[in-house]
């Protein structure tokens, strides 16, 4: 498929690197193969050794934008490649993900056809380091009205998976490079406080699953969760939204979660130790007494089994 948006690319691929020359060319060489072609590609580079860089094998479409210092944060190379980006759609791309052929062009058709949309979204198939098959991310149709349901999760598997118009990031702002992790769900979650989604419901990229991944740090998604869910109390709040109901309890619950981990560090006396545990423990003991009164059994047993 092509299309034309005037001098310009219809599409700005935007992918955030570091140290990962390998990845970067099976990224690149996966978007080479689809079968649609009106893009620029945009690579932020977050200060990586000159020896690595010299490894990119970059096509005459593509633009390297290299960071003078490492800031270690996905958020700020996704602003740096959407700053300078041409094309009408923008979509994301990590750079140890692999988009299957037809990606761009069937997220292009969704939005051509869906121009109050604020983002399209695709699903994910799990691969190991060596792209050997390991499982799927589960599928999640969400369109009309994606407010509440990003809220409470982040159905999007990863950022490789969504396109979205550029006007859409001028309108809601860049990334939060406050949040060392999951900027992804805050930028989501802002879209959809003002526009629609479409899902693809099918498969279209690769998610390779591997040590050292930022997502598997589970104290700092629990730390970034309360972040965002604190951001979202205080714009529900202003703006008169239900919705702030349901951040207040995660953030409560996260807030236990971050005194357990606190008080396994050292240096904290014994006693304020054993008052912080005692505090969470019977604190979740009286949520999930009130929810079994309430006959609530499905969220029982899902508080019962959380992990």
């Amino acid at each position: 498929m092509e299309s034309s948006n005037g001098d310009n690319p219809l599409v700005t691929v935007v992918i955030t690197a570091y140290n990962r020359p390998d990845c970067v060319n099976q990224a690149i060489e996966s978007i080479l193969a689809q079968t649609f072609t009106d893009y620029e590609i945009n690579v932020a580079d977050d200060c990586s050794s000159d020896e690595v860089v010299a490894q990119y094998r970059l096509p005459n479409c593509a633009r390297l934008i290299r960071a003078e210092k490492r800031r270690g944060l996905a958020a700020a190379g996704r602003n740096d490649g959407i700053r300078v980006a041409r094309g009408r759609y923008v979509a994301l791309m990590d750079d140890d993900d692999i988009w299957l052929p037809e990606k761009l062009e069937e997220q292009v058709k969704l939005l051509e056809s869906h121009p109050q949309a604020g983002l399209t979204y695709c699903h994910a198939i799990y691969v190991d380091e060596n792209l050997s098959v390991i499982g799927r991310h589960p599928h999640c149709i969400v369109n009309h009205d994606p407010l509440d349901p990003i809220v409470r999760n982040c159905f999007i598997c990863t950022p490789s998976c969504v396109m979205a118009p550029r006007d859409v990031f001028t309108d809601v702002g860049l990334f939060d490079e406050s949040l060392e992790c999951c900027c992804d769900w805050d930028m989501w979650i802002r879209i959809a406080a003002k526009y629609p989604f479409v899902a693809d419901p099918e498969c279209r990229i690769w998610y390779r699953k591997h040590r050292g991944q930022l997502s598997g740090n589970r104290w700092l998604r629990r730390v970034a969760t309360i972040q965002i869910q604190e951001k979202v109390m205080t714009w529900a709040a202003s703006e008169g939204r239900r919705i702030v109901i349901t951040p207040r309890r995660r953030v409560t619950l996260g807030m236990g979660v971050l005194a357990m981990r606190l008080t396994e560090m050292d240096g904290i006396p014994r006693v304020e130790r054993d008052a912080w545990r005692g505090w969470f423990f019977w604190r979740r003991v009286l949520r999930l007494a009130g929810l079994y009164c309430r006959r609530k059994v499905g969220v029982l047993v899902r508080c019962l089994t959380w992990r």
